[in-house]
C-alpha cells in the first residue's frame, strides 16, 4: 500500500511506531542519503521532543514536487526557553546555534545531543533543513548552518523540516 502523506501524532510511548511508519513511507524512494540514516535522525528529533518539550509532537512526510519533505513539530515552549534555563542561552538565535552543536543535552547521556547536528549533517549529500522555534529560525544545507536569525518563528514549539531531492535512477 502506497501512502501519499504521513501525519502521525506521537508521544513518549509511540515515537518508535512513528519512525517505523516513516520507514514504510520512504520505502521505494531513492534519496541522496540512506533511508535508514534519515530515520535515525528523525528518531533523535522525536526523542528531543520527548526530552525537551514534554508535549505531544507530529511527524509529517510527503512528496512536494521532486523532494521528500519530513517535518517534526511539537507544541512545547521552544528551544530558547529550554537552553536558557539549562545552558544560559542569551537569545533565541543563540539557543538555536547551541542546539545545532553536538552534545547539547540535559540527559547526561553521551549519545544524546546529536539530533539537530546529525540532521544538518545529512544535508551534506543534498537536501536542506529549516529549524523554526519561538523567536528564531535557522536554515542549513550542505552540512552547514547558513543562517540563524531572530524572528517571530513559531508562536509555540519547534518545527524542524528536512527536504531531500528524489534521485532519478
Amino acid at each position: 500500500m502506497t501512502v501519499d502523506r504521513l501525519d502521525l501524532p506521537f508521544n513518549t510511548s509511540n515515537g518508535g511506531e512513528a519512525v517505523a511508519a516513516l520507514k514504510e513511507f520512504l520505502h521505494g524512494f531513492v534519496l541522496p542519503i540512506e533511508n535508514e540514516l534519515l530515520c535515525s535522525g528523525v528518531w533523535e528529533l522525536i526523542r528531543n521532543v520527548n526530552e525537551w518539550s514534554h508535549s505531544t509532537g507530529c511527524l509529517s512526510a510527503y512528496v512536494e514536487s521532486d523532494h521528500v519533505v519530513i517535518a517534526v513539530e511539537d507544541s512545547g515552549v521552544g528551544i530558547y526557553h529550554n537552553l536558557n534555563s539549562e545552558f544560559g542561552a542569551r537569545s533565541p538565535a543563540e539557543a538555536v546555534e547551541m542546539a545545532l552543536q553536538v552534545g547539547t543535552t540535559s540527559s547526561g547521556d553521551m549519545f544524546r545531543g546529536r539530533g539537530l547536528p546529525f540532521c544538518l549533517g545529512l544535508t551534506e549529500q543534498g537536501g536542506s533543513m529549516l529549524v523554526e522555534t519561538v523567536g528564531a529560525s535557522a536554515s542549513g544545507w550542505s552540512g552547514e548552518t547558513k543562517g540563524v536569525t531572530s524572528s517571530r518563528g513559531q508562536d509555540r514549539g519547534t518545527l524542524v523540516t528536512l527536504r531531500f531531492p528524489l534521485v532519478s535512477i
